[in-house]
Formats: C-alpha cells, structure tokens, sequence
C-alpha cells in the first residue's frame, strides 16, 4: 500500500463498501458518517491522527462482520504538523514517586517518557496531556516524549521541553551522624544528580565530593555547633531539606577516656578527657554552670568543663557498682554518643533523714540513707552552741542487713551548758563516716525538745479575766499541740484543760503559748500549767477570773410591764443593760452585792426567761417569767385631721391608719352604724405595736320576713358615732379619742361641663374637699378648688354643719369616668357612683385659607382640642359645624395627641373640609363617649347637642365652594308644575338661587333644594313665566354655572288637564253612558305632549288610542275590553309625572249589536256565547207554585236585571 498521512485523505477500493458500518484504523474507529461512499467499489476518509505504520485496517459492515483490508499494511509519513511537541513544565522540582503532567502536541502512540536517560512510567491522558510519573535518577535535564512505532526521517516522532527539571533529591541517611570538627559525614540517597553543594544546618555552605555512583556525597563537618537536617543545594538555585530523621547530623563532644576509669567510689570525683568540649554543645543545668552527664542510668549534674578536652565532676553517690558508660548531654539535652566506660567498686555513704522530727535525750532514734552497712561512726552537733559534738561508735551503733539504715539513742551529753538542765531545746546535724568514707551532713536532722518552763500570763495578775478571753504564757518549750491545764486555786482540783492556739518562735525560742480561758469557770482563783509530749510545766498561780453567773430563782414569777422582779443567786462582773427579758433590756437594774438584783419589765417584753450576762458568762432562768403587756393606747388616726377641722374625714371602705402602743394585741377594731349598731372588723391589712391599718368594714345583714330571706350591707357611718373601739386578745377594750365623719356624695351640678368651668359637688362633710378627674392612661388629674359653699338658714347662720358644697374648675386632659373626692388629708375619700362627661372643646383652627374665616372645601384644616381624648379612628365623622340651623360632620383623616406650645396636651384632628355644608358655622368636636358609629345615632338627640352652645368655636366659618356647575338635567328638557326635575352637577350645595334665563329676562324658580353638592332637585314654576324655554342658571356666593355647554335650554309648558267634552250627537260629557268604539272628544291644555290616555275600571284600566288636535284639543277612541256597565274614570298623562284623571264617572255600554236577546222555552238560563256582552232572556220561573214567564237582562258581570214578569195561562 502507498504511504499516508496522519489528517490526510484516503480511498479504499473493494466491493459492495455500502454494507460497511465504519472502519477500523488500527484502534481508531471512523464512523459512516464521516465517509463518503463511491457507489459499492470506493470509500473515502480521513486518515487518523493516531495512524502509525504497521496498523491493521478494518471494514465493519453492517451485520458485524470484520473484513481486513488484505495486501501491505500501510506506511504512515510524519509531517512537521504532526510532529511531538511538549510545552513548558509548569512543575520544574518534583521527588521522585511524584505525579506531574506533561502538555504538548500530537501525543499519538507515545512509547517513552525519559528524564534524560532515565525512563519513566507515563498515562497518556489525550493528545495534549501524559500523567507522568517522577522517577528514580531522573536526570537535570528537559523530560522528552517519544513514539517507537511512528518513526520519523525528520524526528517528528519525538520532542522535548524547553526548560529543565529538577528532580529532588532523596536522603536515604547521613554517617556517622555525629562528628566532631574537620571531619567527614557520608550523605547516602538517590537522584542527586541536581545536586551541587551541601549546607550544614549553622548554613555553612561544606565542599561535597561525589562517588562514581552518583548516589552519595561527603562533605567535612565545619566548626562550631551544628544539628539539625542537612540542606541540598539545587542546580535550580534552590536548596532541599531531606527528612528530618534521615538528614540529620550533629556536632559531637567526643570522649576518649576517663581518670580513673577503674576502682571509682560513688560520690568521688572523676576528670573526663576528649575533645570539642564547647560551652555551646553541651547542656547546662538550669541556672548552674554545671553540665550535664549521663554515668550509666543516672544522670550526674556536678560537672565543670576545665577546658576544650577536659570536663570534671564527681560520680552520683546513687550509682551502683558495676561498669557504666559515661555520656555527655548536647545543647539540646540529647545524649552524644559514647563507648567510654567506667567500673564503679564503691558507694560512698549518704543520709537522707531520720525517723523522729522532735526528740528527748536518751531516746532512740533511726537514721535513714544508702550504703550504711560499712559506717562505724555517727557524728551529732549541736547547731545552736559551736563546738558541741558528740560521736556515736562501735556497739551504740545498730546497723541494718539492707544498709539503709542505723539506731542509736540520743545522748545527754548534748544538754549540756544553755538553761537550766533538761529545758535546752536545738537541732541536730547528722553525719556518717566508714570504710567508703564520709557522707555529707544531714542538715538540723531533727530536733532535741527541753521540758516546758511557765514564767508569766501577759498582762499580769492585776485584774480578772473573763471566760473565753484570749491569753498568753510566756516561757520556755511551750510548743505546739501542748495542753493548757486550768486547775482551782482554792482546791487543787483540775477544773478543765484546752490546747494551745499557737506560739512564737521555737525550740528554746518557743517563748509564748497562746489559749484561751474556759468558756465557764466555777471559781474565782485558778492556777496554769502547761503539759507536753516533753513533759509537765511548774504551775503559775492565783489567777483572778470571773466566776460564771448563777440564777437559783426570781420573784414574782409573773408580773405587767414595768413591775418589778428580784433575781437571786451570784452575779459577779454584771454588764450594762445586759440583763434581759424577751430580748429586751430591763429598766431600773439595780443589784445587791454579787447575791441579787432588781429590775422592772420592759415594755414590750413577752412572757420569756430572764438571761443575765455577765463578765462570767451567761446564764438563763429555768423558768419562764409570765409578762402581761399593757392595754392598746390609741393615739391618733390617719388620714389626719385638717387645719380648722375637729375630725378626720374618711369615705366608705377608706384605708385607715389608727397608731397607739401595744396595737399588736389587737384583734378586732370596732366601728358603728348610723343606728350605733357595731361593725367589726377581724382582719387587718397589717398590724404591728404602733399601727394598725383596715379598709373601713361593712356589714352583711340577713333580714328574714314573709317575703323570703336578704341580705343588707350595712357601712360604717359617723352619724351616732365617729371614733374607734379596740378589743385585745385579752378581751380588754379601748376607745379611740380622734373622731371622723363619714363623707359621702349627693351631686354635681352639671355632668357635661367643659374645660375650666365651674362645677359644684354637693354631698355631707365636703367642706374644703376637692374633686380630681382621670387621663386617658387613669392618672388622677385634680380639678382647681374654687371655694367652699355652706349651707345656710336666715342671717346666714349655718342650718347643718353637714351640708357643703365645693366648686372646682374642670381640668384639661380628662376623660370620661367617675369623679375622685379627696382633701382634708386624704387623698381618696370616694368616687362618685356616676361619671363625669368631659365636653371637647376647640382651642385652634388651623389650614390653608386665605382668609381667616374662609375654608375652601376639600382643602386640609388641622383642629385642636382639649378634653377630646378617645378612640378616633380616620374616617369617624366626628367634627361638626353648625350653623343657620343646620348642622354637619366631616370625617377626619388622622387623629393625634400631642403637646402645645404650653406644654400642656392637645388632641390633633387632621381633616379636609366637607361638601356637605354650606353657608357660615360654628365647628365644635363630638365628644368620644358619644356613640356616633352606632347606626342608631341620632345626633339631635345627643347630648353634645344638648350642649352645643358650651362648645362649639366662637368664630364664624364661611365654607367656600368653588363656582357651581352644571353637567347635566337628568329628567328630560320639558316642565311644568306638575314635573320635578333633576340638575347634575358640582358645588351645588352652596346655591342659593335657580333661574331660568329666556326671552331676555331672568326668571327664578320658587322651589329648588340641593339634596346634595352634586345634585339639586327643583319644580316650576318660574315666577311670571308661565311657558316659555331658555338655559339653567345656578348661582351662589361664589359664583354661577349655566346648562348651556352641558344640559341645553329647558322647556316650561302648559300642565296638562281636561276642562270639557263637545257636544256630541246632542250629548255632553254630563251624559252617563258612552260607547265602545266612538270617539270622544275633549278640550283642554297641555294636549301636545301626551303620552298615553287611559279608561280605568275598578278591576283594570284600558289604554286608548287618540289623536292630539292641538294644544288644547284631542280626539280619543273609546276601547274595546272594557266589561259593559261598570263606571269609569279617564286619566291622560303627559311629561314624566304630569297626569289629569277626571272626577267624574260614566258607564260604557257595548256598540251593536250590544245585546244577545233568547227565546227560550224551559227552565234552564241559556248559555251566554260571549261574556262581554249583555245576555237578555225569558225563561219559566215557579213563583209559589205557580209558573210565570220571566224576562231577565244578565250584565257581563253576573248581575240580573228582571224586566217582566207574566203568569203562564
């Protein structure tokens, strides 16, 4: 086959090619639609980009058959639009395992991927992108892609990047990985080929020299400290840090040998030897010069570095015996490597303790430490006195198998010199010495306690002490925990001991013990001695102390207050006021020696023990003493009684404050009815000795007679009585001095009143009493006191102190509710059964009017008021405006509180001015207790309309409307008195004046009303125009408007009427018959604009037809329908609403042939064949037994008219 191009066309030469579903190139699949058939012989396509030589090529056909193209396999030519081409690494430095990605073109049947001679492992992801792999060795180079099977003369078949990669280098370890100055380390690892130098971690850049292998390095390690992971420098310029682990490398202080290194005795001093021995390599203990040693498992922090190679310190005592390697600590407390060892033959001895913390001479004691078991000496020294030391050898040692610890028993020779034998008291310092030499000093190992020395009590002796007072001995040993032993001085009896509380100083200088004195003493004398584990103390005599109190009885064992009661029994030191009763301080303490006293009972005091206290302590009878307190005093009531006043004035159900002395005991306060009857009252609202406070009672009465059984509340009244009974638990009674009087209301004088009017309020015992009124949020608001008025005979003298009147100015800000009483002290006596009905009234108009009584219709006003507080809501019709005996409301947009320039509180009403008014007025604001959204509400009836004349404004409001207009007449353009017509329009209900403007002249109308502003009604006629036509004129204060343009000239005709009917065929109208089907003539007015023309029966009326002969004459045709001989009436009727119906009635009677006439023969009535018409018959009738012939005429409605009668022959 011929040589191909990859994107190159192709033909393929066979037989019935048409079966083919597609081809297959190789892998490349070429479906149908991307060739074109040559009838069944050729088909042509487009050779695959992918297309290499040696590629199988394949017809698919239709049934799934495969047919391989057979004979050479084609050869495919790469041409420079197909050769490899790879991009610019966007990832330059990757590890190798590292997956990068590699772009470029024509990436078709790519066989490798190199890293210079490197191969790696590749994904190719499309024609532009491979997935590769990093991998190990990769070389510093461009990474290249090549494909083996699509060979190229030109080497189109390969590519390479333009920049290079650089693989990052793997550390796989570093050795050794300490070393010490000048000296190599080895870097093992993989891909270093881009690699160029190395940087120890104090970033000293080290010369690197390479193996033959490529895959390790050594450097020399540089001076000074290092640790830390090697740097890589890059060819890149870059430097890469290995693993941590892997990379690291240190400085080393290397130890070469140890003197001694043999026969070393724990505790002794040893001189390590060897180099780099640096202050910054090695790790110092916190806050020491010391360094840091590891010998075996201890650590050693006793060493001191003598210069660059020698390091001295001595060997843990706690290390054992055996070899040990010894290690030096680096800077970073991690230990240097070492293999230089120690043999340790020895310990040397060392104390740690003993088993006792204080001590007495000749007691045995255990002293506790490591390798004891060799010590033949034990060394003790006084640490107080210098030079005082005593040695424990041989047998007065007793050694331990385990060698950690040995006994011996204190000895008396440390006591001496200091105080008096047996009362030195020190620390002890321990050390031990034997064949391992000597260990170091057990500082103050413990404590050599002398026996306790009592010299004095703080103070002296000069003055008693008191139970549970503090005290202080001073002396010697006087330690902690030691007992305070209080013995009588009288008897040698032990009374009681205690602990001490605390001292100063200690061992000899334990110089004050500090207790406390029993909380009873039964004596008057005691004597200290202070008791401790060192022994028993002197005694320290004849303390004086306070003896505790006794009570052996007390008389009288009951008594009132301020009564007095003796005490007998011992009070010595007796306190002030501290002697008490119910936790009261008696009155009147007086005593008798230290075997009695006296007092009186407090008042106040409840029935309680007597406590006494003393400066022996306290004591409490062991009976009871039984107190009676005095009787209730009452001393007053309140509310008070006002200036010039003789009594308090209360209201019914008042709270009441009665005050006295011993009120807690009541348990009933009485007060009286108006017959003087008592009500009482069981509960209060609070109680205590000085006050009691009540609601005033009432009481509930059950009267039973024939009608049945109910119940009366009875109040309290001061008509018989106005003073207070209390009754006490003990059933004593007290009356009260400070009288009331029971104020209650009759009226007020007016219910509506407005702001600032005067109102009086009459009722008993007002005088100088107030009214106050509430806000709309029921804060009170008192009213302004004018002045009291009394009620008086002739010459004024006074008829009855209980009848007075107050007047008081109404406030601002109120609303609806009842009215509060108070004064005299008391801020509510009563509220009134009924309420006050605050009248609003109207302080401001405000709005855009030019003029100042002028409002133009639907322009804004604002309305202020006061006492107009309530629910308005926008759209309430509740501002009205009266005038020339009218009235109307407009409905508000908004309603606001606010506050005035005053500072005082308004009510805002926001409206437009209604068309619903026109004329002058006077506004005013219906009151919001009114109930003006009731459907029922009839403001004639109301009682702001009662009222009116308190509230409304004192000026004079014109409402302006625009000019009126006419837009229409809706009734037609013809009138006449009898017609009422209709005018359309705008600003009608200001019109004052209907004309009718013709034949030069202005004719006004007599009856016009504008039922709205937009409608008028009106009915002729115009004065001294009976017929005539023209235009509507409209006029009123603001201007006029005319139906010209609108509704057109209107028409005044004749009403229409009948005044006669012509003589016709010698009849008149007087005539009482007419017949069906003739013509009636009439004459009258008005003819011309008839509409219909009527008979009217009693059962129905029959339209007519006519024919209009002029104004005043008309021809009508009687109809037929109507029932023969029923009287008629004749109505005509023109305009809408214009009609004439005549008085006079008249029969109609039937044309001919009028009447159906029978001879009949029989006594049956023949059947009538039309029952419009008159049937007139003769039949036989049996009259009284005899048979007569009776002609009968039967009208259309069934009434019988007998002509004659005649007997049969």
């Amino acid at each position: 086959m011929s040589s191909f191009f990859p994107n190159s066309g192709f033909l393929l030469s066979g037989t019935n090619l048409t079966e083919a579903s597609h081809i297959l190139w190789g892998s490349t699949r070429i479906n149908s639609d991307r060739l074109i058939f040559e009838g069944t012989t050729g088909v042509k396509g487009i050779v695959p980009a992918s297309a290499a030589s040696q590629d199988k090529i394949f017809i698919i056909t239709n049934d799934g058959e495969a047919k391989e193209i057979l004979g050479t396999q084609p050869t495919i030519d790469l041409v420079s639009g197909d050769a490899i081409k790879v991009g610019d690494l966007e990832n330059t430095k990757a590890a190798a395992g590292d997956i990068i990605t590699v772009t470029g073109e024509n990436f078709f049947r790519v066989t490798n991927v190199n890293f210079g001679q490197t191969q790696a492992s590749f994904k190719v992801r499309s024609s532009r992108e491979i997935e590769v792999t990093v991998p190990v060795g990769a070389e510093a180079t461009g990474i290249s892609v090549s494909s083996s099977i699509r060979p190229s003369a030109s080497n189109f078949n390969s590519g390479i990047s333009s920049n290079n990669f650089v693989a990052v280098p793997q550390i796989v370890s570093v050795s050794p990985p300490f070393q010490v100055p000048g000296q190599p380390i080895t870097v093992s690892g993989s891909s270093f080929a881009s690699v160029t130098g190395l940087r120890f971690p104090n970033r000293i850049t080290g010369e690197v020299i390479f193996n033959s292998s490529g895959n390790s390095l050594q450097a020399n390690v540089p001076t000074g400290k290092t640790s830390g992971p090697i740097a890589l420098l890059l060819s890149d310029g870059t430097a890469d840090t290995g693993n941590a682990e892997q990379a690291f490398v240190s400085h080393l202080a290397n130890i070469e040998r140890i003197v001694p290194a043999s026969g070393v005795i724990a505790g002794n001093l040893i001189t390590i030897e060897g180099e780099n021995f640096f202050e910054d390599i090695l790790y110092f203990n916190s806050g020491t010069n010391r360094v840091k040693v590891k010998i075996g498992d201890v650590d050693a922090n006793e060493f001191k570095i003598i210069n660059d190679s020698s390091i001295s310190g001595q060997v843990p005592s706690s290390t054992k015996k055996g070899d040990h390697t010894v290690s030096l600590y680096s800077n970073s407390n991690d230990i240097y490597p070492s293999g230089v060892t120690i043999n340790v033959t020895g310990v040397t001895p060392s104390v740690s303790g003993t088993d006792l913390e204080y001590a007495l001479t000749g007691e045995r004691i255990n002293i506790t430490g490591k390798e004891l078991l060799q010590i033949n000496k034990v060394t003790l020294t006084r640490k107080d006195i210098t030079g005082v030391s005593i040695d424990v050898t041989g047998s007065g040692i007793l050694k331990s198998s385990f060698s950690d610890r040995l006994g011996i028993n204190i000895p008396t020779g440390l006591q001496s010199g200091g105080f008096e034998s047996g009362r030195n008291s020190f620390f002890v310092d321990v050390s031990v010495s034997g064949l391992y030499g000597a260990s170091a000093t057990l500082e103050s190992g413990f404590f050599v306690q002398g026996n306790p020395f009592v010299e004095s009590l703080e103070g002296g002796l000069g003055y008693n002490r008191q139970p549970n007072s503090t005290g202080t001995l001073t002396g010697l040993n006087l330690i902690k925990n030691s007992d305070i032993i209080f013995i009588d001085a009288d008897t040698d009896k032990v009374l009681t001991k205690t602990k001490a509380t605390g001292v100063t100083g200690s061992g000899n200088y334990t110089t004050e013990s500090f207790f406390k004195f029993p909380p009873e003493i039964d004596s008057t004398g005691i004597n200290i001695q202070v008791k401790n584990f060192a022994g028993t103390s002197n005694l320290l005599r004849n303390v004086p102390v306070w003896k505790r109190p006794v009570i052996s009885g007390f008389s009288p064992l009951s008594g009132a207050e301020e009564s007095t009661i003796t005490v007998s029994g011992f009070f010595s030191g007796l306190h002030s006021s501290k002697v008490k009763v119910s936790n009261l301080a008696v009155d009147d303490l007086t005593t008798n020696g230290t075997t009695g006293i006296s007092f009186k009972i407090p008042t106040g005091a409840l029935s309680d023990f007597i406590t006494i206290i003393s400066s022996g302590g306290n004591v409490e009878s062991t009976g009871k003493l039984s107190i009676f307190p005095k009787k209730p005093l009452v001393s007053g009531i309140s509310p008070a009684i006002a200036s010039g006043l003789t009594y308090s004035v209360l209201g019914e159900g008042n709270r009441v404050n009665i005050f006295g002395d011993n009120l807690n005991l009541v348990n009933r306060a009485i007060a009286f009815d108006s017959n003087g009857g008592e009500i009482n009252q069981d509960t209060f609202v609070s109680k205590n000795a000085k006050q009691i406070s009540l609601n005033l009672p009432t009481r509930i009465d059950t009267i039973i007679d024939e009608t049945g059984t109910t119940l009366n509340a009875v109040n309290v009244s001061s008509d018989v009585s106005g003073v207070f009974k209390l009754r006490d638990r003990f059933d004593r009674v007290t009356t009260g001095t400070a009288n009331f009087k029971i104020a209650k209301f009759s009226g007020v004088s007016d219910s509506y009143p407005v702001f600032n009017e005067e109102i009086t309020l009459s009722g008993k015992f007002f005088s100088g009493l107030n009214a106050s009124f509430q806000n709309e949020t029921g804060k009170v608001i008192s009213g302004e006191f004018q002045e009291t008025i009394s009620t008086t005979g002739a010459g004024g003298s006074l008829l009855n102190e209980e009848g007075f009147s107050v007047k008081v100015k109404v406030p601002r800000g109120i609303v609806s509710s009842p009215i509060l009483i108070s004064g005299n002290n008391n801020s509510s006596i009563l509220n009134t059964t009924g309420n006050i009905f605050p009248l609003a009234t109207i302080t401001g108009i405000s709005g855009n009017h030019a003029d100042a009584n002028k409002l133009h219709i639907d322009r804004k006003i604002r309305v202020s008021g006061i006492n107009s507080i309530g629910s308005y809501s926008s759209g309430d019709n509740v501002i009205g405006i009266t005038g020339d005996g009218k009235s109307a409301f407009f409905s508000i947009n908004s309603y606001s509180r606010t506050t005035g320039e005053d500072g005082k509180s308004l009510s805002v009403f926001d409206l437009n001015v209604g068309k619903n008014f026109s004329g002058s007025g006077q506004f005013f604001v219906m009151s919001s207790w009114e109930d003006y959204n009731s459907t029922g509400f009839n403001f004639s009836s109301s009682k702001t309309h009662d009222n009116i004349n308190k509230i409304i404004d004192s000026n004079f409001y014109n409402i302006v409307y625009p000019a009126p207009v006419i837009s229409g007449i809706s009734t037609g353009s013809k009138f006449n008195e009898n017609t009422t017509g209709f005018i359309s329009g705008d600003n009608l209900t200001s019109v004052t004046g209907l004309f009718l403007s013709g034949n030069n002249a202005l004719f006004s109308a007599t009856g016009f009303e504008a039922v709205s502003n937009t409608l008028i009604r009106f009915t002729p006629p115009f004065t001294n125009l009976a017929t005539g036509s023209g235009i509507l004129v409209v006029q009123s204060p603001d201007g006029q408007g005319t139906s010209e343009a609108s509704g057109g000239a209107i028409t005044i005709i004749p009403t229409i009427g009948i005044s006669s009917f012509p003589n016709r065929a010698g009849s008149s109208f007087g005539k009482p018959e007419a017949i069906t089907g003739e013509s009636l003539d009439m004459t009258g007015s008005g003819f011309l604009e008839t509409n219909t023309v009527e008979f009217n029966a009693p059962d129905k009326s029959v339209e007519a037809s006519f024919t209009i002969l002029s104004d005043s004459g008309i021809s009508v045709t009687i109809p037929q329908g109507i029932t023969e001989g029923q009287e008629i009436s004749l109505t005509i009727q023109g305009v809408s609403g214009d009609t004439f119906t005549t008085a006079d009635k008249f029969t109609i009677i039937p044309d001919n042939p009028a009447i159906e006439f029978n001879v009949v023969s029989g006594r049956a009535a023949p059947v009538k064949s039309d029952s419009t018409r008159t049937s007139m018959f003769t039949i036989v009738e049996t009259i009284g037994g005899v048979d007569y012939y009776v002609t009968k005429m039967v009208n259309p409605d069934g009434d019988e008219v007998i002509f004659a009668t005649d007997k049969v022959s």
